[in-house]
């Protein structure tokens, strides 16, 4: 339209009627009428390919032959921007507002969105994979979020992954081989990603009991826990910290009966 009118559009015009159409869909199912692909800017990003981690990471690789040949190629670009994320902002390093990655994170969650739409469409349902699929979302938008912090988006996606996941509590899947830390990789990164504590008791509460024959006590230990978690999507400059904390706060005998403002018992050792 604004070509046959031959009207120009700012780019923070076309930003915000791409995040309005985006989100649409994510929250209410919508078509999508715009995508990356119609933003030349950020249709592709060339600096993932040869990026550190550009590939599908040792976790998903066992079971990606499970699902769509583009989620694999979403995992190794997500994978890569973990690793310049983590590259750029190392002790001593500069901050990641110093090397913005918006194009980057606008590409992938597109394409993320467009996989969702898809799988959406299919007549099987496959709450596992929509779970997956949510949590990378979820994943690439907590590496930058700037003024979007508090943002309500993290929420949803983290509500989304556990009501798929509380759907699956019989799935044999489960008892096959790399879906177990699969399981621990989602059900970690749903509850320490989100801010509202109610979303993260819903987590315990599947981790400590939905979930507990299944995971047979994998995340006792914060060392093997965190070897897991790294076989998947992982950030240590976005991730390690919150997960941290919650898994601390799971492990605490007083559970969530204290405040998550209280540093004394959530900070991280390192």
């Amino acid at each position: 339209m604004a070509k046959a009118s031959k009207v120009a559009i700012s780019d923070s015009i076309r930003r915000a009627l791409f995040w309005q159409d985006l989100y649409s869909c994510l929250f209410v199912g919508t078509t999508r009428l715009l995508s990356h692909k119609d933003y030349e800017k950020f249709s592709h990003d060339n600096d993932l390919d040869f990026a550190p981690r550009s590939s599908v990471p040792s976790g998903f690789e066992k079971l990606i032959s499970n699902f769509d040949e583009e989620f694999g190629s979403i995992l190794s670009a997500l994978n890569a921007l973990c690793g310049v994320v983590d590259t750029r902002c190392t002790p001593g390093g500069s901050p990641i507002k110093e090397h913005p990655i918006d194009n980057s994170q606008y590409c992938i969650e597109s394409r993320l969105i467009d996989l969702l739409s898809h799988v959406r469409s299919l007549a099987v349902e496959d709450n596992i994979y929509e779970a997956c699929i949510f949590a990378c979302f979820l994943s690439t938008y907590k590496l930058s979020t700037g003024i979007w912090e508090g943002c309500f988006i993290p929420e949803y996606c983290s509500t989304q992954i556990l009501s798929l996941l509380s759907r699956t509590r019989e799935d044999p899947r489960w008892k096959e081989d790399g879906y177990k830390e699969l399981l621990v990789w989602l059900l970690f990164t749903s509850g320490s990603l989100a801010q509202r504590h109610r979303i993260q008791k819903r987590a315990f509460k599947l981790i400590s009991e939905t979930f507990f024959s299944v995971l047979q006590g994998i995340h006792d230990d914060w060392d093997a826990l965190e070897d897991v978690l790294k076989g998947f999507i992982w950030s240590s400059h976005a991730m390690e910290q919150k997960t941290w904390q919650f898994w601390q706060e799971m492990h605490s005998p007083r559970k969530l009966s204290y405040s998550l403002d209280d540093e004394s018992v959530r900070m991280h050792p390192a």
